[in-house]
């Protein structure tokens, strides 16, 4: 998804707290299907996943009633949890992703509602 925002210091941007959006995009993508219905040996998809289920706390895993991923049907049948360079407990990268989830589901909400779509 791209979204382009009105510029900082235009003139309807003003003192008020955020900017407006101009305009969105979404882009779609050609997933093979195998890709999407089933993991290769040894080949780590929908990283995600992974990084979710990691960078989740103790009480959000019981609260939304979460296991690791050796647990899940899809997760396991590459039998491959991990990947050389990528860091699925790293903090800052999970904070990201909450902080993605924020925006998508703060976005989803307002085109509902009609809110900041003038220019859409």
């Amino acid at each position: 998804m791209e979204i382009s925002f009105e510029p900082m210091g235009s003139k309807s941007h003003g003192s008020g707290s955020g900017r407006k959006i101009l305009a969105a995009r979404i882009q779609n993508y050609l997933l093979e299907q195998s890709r999407v219905t089933a993991a290769s040996k040894g080949e780590r998809s929908y990283h995600i996943f992974y990084q979710f289920l990691a960078g989740i706390d103790q009480e959000q895993r019981e609260r939304l009633e979460l296991q690791s991923p050796e647990h899940y049907h899809y997760l396991k049948q590459s039998e491959c949890y991990s990947i050389d360079g990528v860091n699925d407990h790293d903090a800052d990268e999970f904070a990201h992703l909450e902080r993605s989830w924020f925006f998508g589901s703060w976005m989803m909400d307002n085109l509902k509602h009609k809110q900041h779509t003038e220019s859409l």
